[in-house]
């Protein structure tokens, strides 16, 4: 039996190979194409009185949180006013980053997911917001950030420049015409700056050199600034590693600058903040209805806020959190417990507010808890099921021979994670999927699965030479094979009992779900393309022609010695 079931195993390996990666693909397919459902029309927030006449926001891409504390001009701002860390939640490309501070809403809500993904439902932004204000804006950057923005500003100058540095020159020199221009004075102004970006994708070296240049820019245009009247913001989207990739959770990526300072912002300030908290802080100062789709508290550390901020903050989170209940079908609770601290909050009280919001947040979780719960428990059958096929085909598979598979799987482990993390110096991020596309990666990593399969498989063949036959040797290496695949099933059945196929109100956990895509890659490895003109080749067969091979070689090592029958004289 085991020698049936070991043969077998070549054909079932290769046609699991190209399953796996059809179901890895869906898989990403599911999570870029994911369409948030929460992005539904909510009540709109009262409009407020600006705390800054003026707010000038310069949006500076991939400047990372270490290069800014070595810019002066940036370092002189934060003397003035507000030093605040932002925190970005995955996946934090380029265009989910942009969404995330504009909009105040998580991922699961804005629903942008790469700098690829459809938005069939965009969620509100802080310039809609603007528009509907009346609060008159104007942006100087790209043509993709105008493109983006597109019908939201009175008035657009676009950077037009292939080459970074002479990009953001020019932008500077559009924003100071703005700013000098006594016809057209905008409440708000957004400038954006590329060079940091650019530089880190491709001349990494010279990334501080860049941040220099950056920061004379960033100096240039508030010395024009009356910062009596005018509120100033330095923001990044996100940072970069040291190859220049960003998309997921390391510091060096997700914790970026926000420096404010001028009119309305308090002075001496240093604070930790969520990415949610960037819109409804900017709203604050604007004076513009809170985004309705805001998930997160404005830095009141950081504002010269009136007593009745709180109350307004709290009242957008309560309605967004209604309908998010009724998306979810979880029993509502948001405005039971907004009723619960009402009259505090209308006192100003920014202790109670903290509280409610603790409460609120406690809600949150115990609800998404719960709305998991039932999800994964609708999946327990299919996944205790596939759970006992796979001890039962592993118990086949080793038959009275346990050792040498055994030993193989455990070599194909250290011999995987050491190249994948100590080697390679990867981690379980998005990062690796450079811009959001996870082809060349995976390709990459298939090569090397393919290798650690093999390199453990062939050492258990060398280690078969006392096996009874050569059926037998090659059944123990096909049982290697047999149970490499069954740990990396294992861990996609994991990651299915977790987060399910199809994404439809909240995305999987980023290292789980690269975790997930690693697996299925690992069970592609047994088929690998040699040509695009030849049919993907089974590793099972290079591997059965070894066995064979030592098997033969080592025929007399079987030998066993001839028994003595003679009298002893």
């Amino acid at each position: 039996m085991r020698r049936i079931i070991g043969l077998s195993l070549i054909a079932l390996l290769t046609l699991l190979a190209g399953f796996a990666e059809q179901v890895r693909d869906g898989f990403w397919q599911s999570y870029q194409t994911y369409t948030t459902p929460f992005a539904g029309p909510l009540p709109a927030g009262a409009l407020r009185p600006p705390l800054a006449p003026r707010v000038v926001l310069m949006l500076v891409r991939g400047l990372r949180l270490d290069a800014s504390n070595q810019m002066p001009s940036l370092n002189a701002l934060r003397r003035r006013g507000a030093d605040i860390i932002i925190e970005s939640p995955p996946p934090t490309y380029r265009l989910p980053a942009t969404f995330g501070w504009m909009s105040g809403a998580t991922p699961d809500t804005h629903g942008v997911t790469t700098n690829d993904s459809p938005r069939l439902a965009v969620p509100d932004t802080l310039f809609k917001s603007l528009q509907a204000a009346g609060r008159p804006a104007a942006i100087v950057g790209s043509s993709q950030l105008n493109e983006l923005l597109e019908g939201t500003a009175q008035r657009t100058e676009v950077t037009d420049e292939d080459d970074a540095a002479l990009s953001d020159t020019q932008a500077v020199n559009f924003a100071l015409q703005v700013l000098r221009d006594p016809q057209q004075q905008p409440a708000f102004m957004l400038v954006e700056f590329n060079l940091l970006e650019a530089v880190a994708r491709k001349e990494p070296s010279e990334y501080a050199s860049a941040a220099a240049a950056t920061d004379v820019r960033i100096q240039s245009i508030v010395d024009v600034l009356d910062l009596g009247n005018t509120a100033v913001v330095v923001l990044s989207d996100r940072g970069s590693n040291a190859a220049g990739h960003d998309g997921g959770d390391e510091p060096e990526i997700a914790r970026t600058p926000m420096v404010l300072a001028g009119a309305g912002v308090l002075t001496s300030v240093q604070a930790i903040a969520p990415q949610s908290s960037i819109a409804p802080t900017l709203a604050e100062l604007a004076g513009t209805p809170i985004p309705m789709h805001v998930e997160g508290a404005p830095i009141f550390a950081a504002l010269q806020g009136d007593a009745t901020l709180p109350m307004a903050s709290a009242r957008q989170l309560t309605a967004f959190y209604e309908q998010w209940s009724e998306v979810t079908q979880q029993p509502r609770f948001a405005a039971e417990l907004l009723a619960q601290y009402e009259a505090q909050l209308r006192a100003g009280d920014l202790s109670a507010y903290t509280r409610w919001q603790a409460a609120l947040q406690s809600k949150v979780q115990q609800a998404t808890a719960a709305r998991l719960g039932e999800e994964r428990f609708s999946r327990l059958p299919f996944v205790a099921g596939v759970t006992v096929m796979l001890i039962a085909l592993s118990a086949l598979m080793l038959g009275n021979r346990p050792l040498l598979p055994l030993m193989g799987l455990g070599l194909y482990g250290i011999i995987a994670l050491t190249g994948f993390f100590a080697l390679r110096g990867h981690s379980l991020s998005l990062t690796m999927f450079v811009d959001g596309w996870p082809a060349e990666f995976l390709t990459a990593h298939e090569r090397d699965a393919a290798l650690c399969t093999m390199i453990a498989a062939g050492a258990v063949a060398l280690l078969t030479i006392q096996h009874d036959d050569v059926l037998d040797a090659i059944a123990s290496v096909m049982a290697t094979l047999g149970l490499i695949a069954v740990a990396n099933i294992a861990v996609f059945a994991w990651f299915y009992w977790q987060w399910g196929d199809a994404f439809v109100w909240k995305l999987p956990a980023a290292s789980h779900l690269v975790g997930a895509m690693l697996a299925l890659t690992n069970l592609g490895a047994f088929s690998l393309p040699v040509s695009t003109s030849l049919p993907d080749v089974p590793i099972a067969l290079p591997l059965v022609v070894f066995t064979t091979v030592v098997f033969a070689a080592t025929g007399g090592m079987r030998r066993k010695p001839t028994s003595f029958t003679g009298e002893y004289r």
